[in-house]
């Protein structure tokens, strides 16, 4: 496989390495979860921030999916600080997740191409459990 071929790989890793670190909710609480993929508690009403690494010059975006129960907002996106001027600078995608009903939910994202090669180069799953 081609260094090029590797780069979706990669970034794979550093995502799950990145959400597992900067999982944050409302009011400054940070958590971290035991592996790739993990439940989180949040209080009804309140905003879980999940973030994950992010270049949308590569043309890959990341895609959600949820069960219904939890409501996935508009994420911001945040270019990773550099000292020198770089092209195609990744960075941090936030996505504010809530709801106002108690319940355990599940929210798939997905990190994709709409073009090309379809598959995804990453995918992450939270289980967040309103109470």
């Amino acid at each position: 496989m081609s260094a090029g071929g590797l780069r979706p790989f990669l970034f794979l890793a550093a995502a799950i390495v990145v959400a597992a670190a900067v999982l944050s909710v409302a009011g400054g609480q940070a958590q971290t979860l035991p592996d790739e993929d993990g439940t989180v508690e949040v209080s009804a009403g309140g905003t879980y921030y999940l973030s994950l690494e992010s270049n949308p010059t590569t043309g890959y975006s990341w895609s959600v999916e949820s069960d219904g129960g939890a409501e996935v907002g508009e994420p911001t996106y945040e270019q990773h600080k550099s000292d020198v001027p770089l092209c195609g600078l990744g960075g941090i995608e936030t996505f504010p997740i809530t709801s106002d009903v108690p319940g355990e939910y599940e929210v798939r994202f997905s990190y994709a191409r709409p073009f090309g090669d379809r598959s995804p180069a990453g995918s992450f799953v939270l289980d967040i459990r309103f109470v």
